[in-house]
């Protein structure tokens, strides 16, 4: 269905994938918990609405796209392992967030990185074990979850170096395949 995010007949749900994953969890979490919680939640996020409305034409393959994938495709000899530090109370969604953006460029991969093998809990109780054991990742190559904003602003400032880095192009391809409406300025 054209420009939803998801439909919900009954008692199914289908999503349209990877944007629609926080407004489905914001709808479920009112169906459960009310729209008070489910405000809450989102306002804790930087979610300003989450119903089922999505620009789908925003979100089309273009030769623009193309060609940035395939030359950075191209580019194999130059590829970079950014590092996440993975620290007790991490929001985990502004860390998958980020993690996802920086594994979208073509160019690079993001990792988490802690100095031991044990698990880390995240601010919502979720174990995770980090990707690699390391003290410290090279300042150059680690990238914030900006522990301190919003999720979604981390994606932005995410975005933004991701631009700075790679270039505009990169950052509207990793955008694109978010489907995230990136306005392209740090909030």
């Amino acid at each position: 269905m054209s420009h939803r995010r998801f439909v919900i007949d009954g008692n199914v749900a289908t999503t349209t994938g990877i944007t629609a994953s926080v407004p489905m969890m914001l709808t479920l979490i009112e169906a459960v918990a009310g729209r008070k919680k489910a405000e809450a939640v989102a306002q804790d996020l930087g979610v300003d609405r989450w119903d089922a409305r999505h620009a789908s034409s925003a979100f089309r393959f273009s030769r623009s796209f193309a060609t940035t994938v395939l030359g950075n495709l191209v580019a194999f000899w130059n590829r970079d392992a950014f590092g996440i530090a993975l620290e007790p109370g991490i929001d985990e969604v502004a860390l998958a967030q980020v993690a996802d953006a920086w594994s979208r460029t073509y160019q690079s991969k993001a990792v988490t990185f802690a100095a031991s093998t044990s698990a880390i809990v995240t601010a919502n109780g979720i174990r995770i074990l980090p990707g690699q054991v390391a003290e410290a990742w090279p300042q150059e190559h680690t990238v914030s979850i900006f522990p301190d904003r919003r999720p979604e602003a981390a994606l932005d400032l995410n975005l933004q170096a991701i631009a700075g880095r790679y270039g505009q192009r990169t950052a509207r391809v990793v955008a694109m395949q978010l489907e995230y409406p990136w306005a392209e300025t740090v909030p």
